[in-house]
């Protein structure tokens, strides 16, 4: 402050000065202040003494003791110290009293926010740590990566090198160029093959027998395969290439076996003709480089396979055995004319009929007479007239009288059924040693010849049969379970018709070998047809006769047959007939398939004229009878199964399997 400026202002006088922590305040031995160098000393400047200089006693604040004689106090830059106008005066200034605790206050708040600040810094000192921490090491690693990068600049080699040659670098400060050989690399440059170095640049693979450069590149650093088998001439006759990696193989062709030479593979044709068995039912003949089977007499070679020759049925030809009754058999490889059933060669060849009548006197039985026939002959019942009852005879006719025959008649539904008018309907009892001490009724059956019986199959199906049939006893055989009863009227056991009929025993039966079991009540009928033949043979009578085989395959729609079953009358189990409507059409297939199932086309579905008479179990086997224009009942159909209603059946088409049951029928 310069001398004679504000001399007679009096500026601290009665003030108390509030520090805010920025105002540049020093004195001397204040351990706040700034270091005395820092303060500017003026020697014009003016010294002040005020008695006291302090601010309030507040928490955080700063206490300023002013001990005279011993401090002293300089201020510049200081509002407290600057002129009304703010304007630094580097000098003493005065100011009113409010003005100044207008500014000491606008102070006191500025220190406090600047303590609050430091007192954050301090809390979290350890993060600001961390942060300079961080920036520190990313400079440290800049200048160790300029430090590198300098020192790789400063050892990096600029030698030029001819093209054959490699730069190598020695150390960190020199290198220098060396010749390239390709031919020592490891692994070898050019593989199995020997490799050759040029003088200047580059280098060759020498290409050994069977490989070659590259033809379309003409590449002198690489070999690959020659196949040779492109040359067709490569391999001599009959043989065949097989391009191998650096060479090839010659092998002889199929049919042609190889033989060695010094100098050569040789080829020559092989002979199978040697193997025996080569050629089934023909012999061999022997080609070039092959064979051929030729078949013998009466075979024809087998499209399938050329080295089989199968048979061929003359029997198809119609130009073989013309003669007169006689047919052609064929036999493997060759046939054979025979003559017919019933007819026999003479010394001329010629097929003859056999008088079976003469030649066997036990043709037919004691009741009956024979009568020749061409190829057959006839057992005629010994009528009161001369007709010729062979099978199916109507004993209800009036106008036949049978020698001995006895009457006897029931009513069914109003009307009679005559006792003995259909003397050939057997019946199949469980014998009463192994059913409860007592016969049980469980299928019936036709008789068609003095030996045997048709009935379902189903009824002699074991496994079928032990399902239905709980036995109190085994038997040795299952054939022995059964007893059969034929042309009786009443099978009450205390009835005069069961106590004297006559018991027969089962020798054999067969099944149809179609045959598919009615295990369940949705199975097919199919093939349901089996042939017993009995124990001993049955001699004809007016009480127990055949009936006859049918001779038409088809069965007409709407064609009424008979059915004989046993029905309660008066507690008597008695002999009953039923008619049945044969439904062969459209209109009525799919009602008789949900009653029945499915139907095998060897079967028919047939339903009852009077709903008050149905079949049920022991109905099965029993034979649909059809009176034909020669007034003889014939065997149409076998009963199999019966549908959901009992007026519904499935009865098994006999004239199907007529053939089949010829072959077995014994006279």
């Amino acid at each position: 402050m310069r001398n004679g400026i504000y001399s007679k202002r009096q500026h601290f006088d009665n003030l108390s000065y509030i520090s805010d922590g920025r105002d540049r305040i020093s004195y001397t031995n204040d351990p706040y202040a700034v270091s005395s160098r820092n303060t500017a000393l003026d020697g014009n400047g003016f010294v002040l003494q005020p008695s006291e200089l302090k601010k309030s006693r507040r928490e955080n604040d700063i206490i300023y003791t002013f001990r005279p004689g011993q401090d002293s106090i300089y201020a510049y830059n200081n509002a407290a110290f600057s002129d009304i106008s703010g304007v630094d005066s580097r000098g003493l200034s005065t100011r009113s009293q409010n003005s100044n605790l207008y500014t000491l206050q606008n102070s006191f708040e500025k220190s406090n926010h600047n303590r609050k600040v430091f007192r954050i810094c301090l809390k979290y000192w350890y993060i600001f740590g961390f942060l300079i921490l961080i920036v520190l090491a990313a400079i440290g690693v800049g200048i160790g990566f300029a430090v590198l990068s300098s020192k790789h600049k400063s050892t990096e080699c600029y030698l030029l090198c001819d093209p054959s040659e490699k730069r190598i670098q020695l150390n960190s400060t020199y290198c220098e160029c060396q010749f390239i050989n390709e031919c020592k690399f490891l692994p070898p440059i050019c593989g199995q093959f020997p490799c050759i170095k040029f003088n200047g640049t580059g280098f060759e693979c020498n290409c050994t027998t069977g490989f070659q450069h590259p033809p379309t590149t003409n590449d002198l650093t690489h070999c690959e395969d020659i196949d040779e088998c492109k040359n067709p001439r490569i391999c001599g006759e009959h043989q065949t290439c097989n391009n191998t990696f650096g060479s090839y193989i010659c092998f002889c062709e199929n049919g042609y076996e190889t033989i060695t030479s010094a100098n050569e593979i040789i080829c020559q044709d092989k002979n199978e003709c040697t193997d025996n068995n080569i050629c089934s039912n023909g012999y061999c003949i022997n080609t070039n480089g092959s064979f051929e089977c030729v078949c013998n007499a009466g075979f024809i070679r087998d499209i399938f396979n050329p080295l089989h020759c199968e048979d061929i049925n003359e029997c198809l030809s119609s130009h073989n055995c013309t003669g007169d009754n006689e047919i052609c058999e064929n036999t493997y490889g060759s046939f054979r004319c025979i003559c017919i059933h019933g007819y026999r060669r003479n010394e001329y060849s010629n097929c003859i009929n056999i008088n079976e009548c003469i030649e066997s006197n036990t043709t037919c039985d004691i009741n009956s007479r024979c009568e020749d026939r061409n190829g057959s002959f006839a057992c005629c019942m010994n009528m009161i007239t001369n007709e010729c009852i062979e099978c199916g005879y109507d004993y209800s006719n009036p106008r036949s009288v049978v020698i001995n025959h006895v009457r006897r008649t029931r009513m069914i539904d109003g009307q009679p059924v005559e006792s003995g008018r259909f003397p050939w309907i057997a019946v199949l009892l469980i014998k009463q040693e192994y059913y409860n001490s007592e016969p049980r009724y469980v299928c019936s059956g036709s008789l068609v010849s003095s030996w045997n019986i048709i009935t379902a199959a189903h009824c002699l199906d074991e496994q079928h049969f032990r399902k239905q049939w709980d036995l109190t006893s085994e038997p040795n055989s299952f054939k022995d379970i059964f007893d059969i009863r034929i042309s009786v009227h009443n099978l009450s056991l205390n009835s005069t018709d069961f106590i004297q009929s006559e018991s027969y025993s089962i020798a054999n039966f067969t099944l149809h070998p179609g045959y598919q079991s009615l295990g369940s009540e949705d199975a097919t009928v199919k093939n349901d047809v089996a042939l017993i033949k009995l124990t001993k043979r049955i001699e004809r009578s007016s009480n127990i006769d055949w009936i006859c085989l049918p001779t038409s395959v088809n069965i007409q729609d709407q064609t009424t047959l008979k059915v004989l079953s046993y029905g309660n009358t008066d507690d008597n189990l008695i002999q009953q007939q039923l008619d049945i409507r044969v439904l062969n059409n459209q209109e009525s297939k799919s009602e008789c398939q949900r009653q029945l199932g499915d139907i095998a086309e060897d079967a028919f579905c047939a339903i009852s004229t009077n709903n008050s008479s149905l079949l049920g179990m022991g109905d099965s086997g029993a034979g649909a009878m059809l009176f034909s224009n020669n007034n003889r009942w014939h065997l149409a159909g076998v009963m199999s199964k019966t549908g959901l209603q009992k007026a519904y059946s499935a009865m098994t088409n006999v004239s199907m399997h007529i053939e089949w049951l010829k072959s077995l029928v014994e006279r």
